[in-house]
């Protein structure tokens, strides 16, 4: 069974976090065109921030199955809007994946950005050559926006916007 907990820039949690990067280098090399930095990439995901945030709006968070860290999930509150937090990643280990765990990962994510009252949106963008993202993000809801990102450095392709409306809680 899944769960979930914020993160903390500890020396544990960054090398559980290390392991998780280091462990699905095909993202990195799909989305970015290298292999995973274990420092450079676990700094970004403890303290890389969009533009005008700060770290009391960046919410680190893991997906454990026993003790046994498995996924990781960087969601920003407040980007690009107040009403809107980013998730800038949402990554499993290779042998994690296609078992539901995205699925449930996503779930929690959104349960616990409802708590945020302020918050009735979710933004992902996805790089299009990531096809199985894309269509992950699809299935859960999110509709692509129709802002697209030009390739920059570091990305492989361009970056597809997507966003999903929170349904209050109840509904």
């Amino acid at each position: 069974m899944l769960r979930m907990r914020r993160l903390n820039n500890s020396a544990l949690d960054r090398l559980a976090v290390e392991t998780v990067i280091l462990a699905a280098s095909d993202y990195s090399l799909l989305v970015v065109g290298r292999m995973p930095s274990a420092a450079e990439d676990v700094d970004d995901f403890f303290l890389g921030l969009p533009p005008g945030r700060s770290l009391e709006d960046k919410h680190p968070l893991g997906f454990f199955v026993g003790e046994r860290l498995v996924g990781v999930a960087d969601v920003v509150r407040g980007w690009n809007s107040p009403n809107k937090a980013i998730i800038g990643l949402l990554l499993f280990v290779p042998e994690s994946r296609s078992a539901g765990n995205g699925r449930d990962a996503c779930s929690m994510i959104e349960q616990y950005v409802r708590e945020w009252h302020c918050v009735d949106t979710i933004r992902i963008a996805v790089v299009d050559c990531n096809t199985r993202a894309l269509s992950f993000w699809h299935r859960n809801g999110f509709v692509e926006t129709g802002e697209r990102r030009s390739k920059e450095f570091p990305y492989t392709g361009d970056r597809v916007v997507l966003e999903k409306l929170l349904k209050p809680v109840g509904e």
